[in-house]
C-alpha cells in the first residue's frame, strides 16, 4: 500500500527533534550542580511549531524568523523569536567569555549563526561597563576574538556599529556629568 503523504515534513520534524536533543544536552551540561536552580525552562529555547504536517496541505503560516545578532527583530518590523533570550540573565551575570564559549555550541542546534553567544556577552560587558563607569572592553583583547567568531560581514557591521554607538552615547553622558 502506498501513501500519499509527503515524507519531507516528517524528515524536517525529525531534524528538529535531533537539534532540540543536541541543545538540551548542551544546556543540561552547562546548568548542572549549583546552576540547576537558575536553569531556564527548556521550552523557552524553541519556537512553537508554525507548520501543519497534515497531508491535506492546509495553509502553512510562515515561520517566525530568529532575531538578529543583538537579539532584536528584523528591520521590516516583523516579530522575531530569540532563542538566546532565556540565557539573558546568565549572560549578563557572568560577563566572561568562558560562559560564551561553553554555550557557543548552542548556536547550531538553535539555528543561529556562529558567534551569537559571544556577541551577546560582549554587549552585556559594554552595558556593565557603562553602569559601573568602567573602561570599555579593549579592541584587541575583547572585541577582536568575538568578531573573529562571527562569519557574516553584515553581522560584524551590526555589532561594531552598536559597540561604537553605545560607547559614544555613554561617553557623552559621562562627560556631561563631570
Amino acid at each position: 500500500m502506498t501513501s500519499n503523504l509527503n515524507a519531507a515534513p516528517f524528515e524536517a520534524e525529525l531534524e528538529l527533534i535531533d537539534r532540540r536533543r543536541d541543545a538540551l544536552a548542551i544546556l543540561s551540561s552547562f546548568f548542572q550542580l549549583e546552576k540547576v536552580s537558575v536553569r531556564p525552562s527548556f521550552t523557552r529555547f524553541f519556537p512553537l511549531p508554525s507548520k501543519s504536517f497534515n497531508h491535506d496541505n492546509e495553509a502553512d503560516q510562515p515561520p517566525t524568523p530568529s532575531c538578529e545578532i543583538l537579539g532584536t527583530g528584523p528591520s521590516n518590523g516583523r516579530a522575531c523569536f530569540d532563542p538566546l533570550r532565556p540565557l539573558q540573565e546568565e549572560l549578563s551575570s557572568s560577563l566572561d567569555l568562558g560562559t560564551a564559549t561553553a554555550l557557543a555550541p548552542l548556536c547550531l542546534p538553535l539555528g543561529l549563526p556562529q558567534g551569537y553567544t559571544h556577541a551577546r556577552v560582549l554587549v552585556e560587558r559594554f552595558k556593565n561597563s557603562a553602569v559601573r563607569s568602567m573602561a570599555f572592553s579593549s579592541f584587541e583583547n575583547d572585541l577582536t576574538p568575538v568578531f573573529n567568531r562571527i562569519r557574516h560581514a553584515r553581522e560584524k557591521v551590526v555589532l561594531a556599529e552598536w559597540c561604537a554607538d553605545y560607547a559614544q552615547i555613554i561617553t557623552s553622558i559621562m562627560t556631561t556629568r563631570n
